[in-house]
């Protein structure tokens, strides 16, 4: 009974430190991208509103309409998976979009790093660990200057 009461407690606890540590990871993330907007001439505001906040992201970085082509295979990634049962295809066309959507995610990273003046080696270093670099960004002598020259690429 006693040894049953001690886990309860430490589970409480580790609970509460794992809550504790969770939001102050997230504010220190919303800082994050507030500042690197602000860096980039954008309103910080727009960091925390869903879907705006990468619209944005993608408009400093790259191009919105690349924002607009990950987003739609974000969506028909999750309705063709869902759907995946009905009939294989929808099975290959979700992981096709989910390819899709990576292989974007990763060209961005590359535009947004290149945007502040950092190499692909530091894009790459978004793509994998984003919210560190994206605090690099934010906290360092990072400048923004401009859009990435592969933004009229695409």
């Amino acid at each position: 009974m006693l040894g049953g009461l001690i886990t309860t407690l430490f589970q409480v606890i580790g609970g509460i430190f794992s809550m504790i540590f969770s939001l102050v990871w997230w504010i220190l993330m919303i800082v994050a991208d507030w500042k690197v907007l602000n860096k980039a001439g954008e309103p910080g505001w727009k960091s925390i509103i869903p879907f705006y906040d990468s619209y944005t992201f993608y408009k400093i970085a790259w191009d919105t309409r690349v924002f607009w082509l990950w987003l739609a295979l974000a969506v028909g990634a999750g309705i063709f998976e869902a759907m995946s049962e009905l009939f294989f295809l929808f099975g290959v066309i979700a992981v096709l979009c989910n390819l899709a959507y990576a292989v974007i995610n990763f060209l961005y990273c590359i535009c947004l790093a290149s945007s502040f003046g950092k190499g692909k080696l530091f894009g790459v270093g978004l793509w994998l660990a984003g919210p560190i670099f994206t605090m690099i960004l934010a906290f360092g002598p990072a400048r923004y200057q401009g859009r990435s020259s592969f933004s009229g690429n695409f």
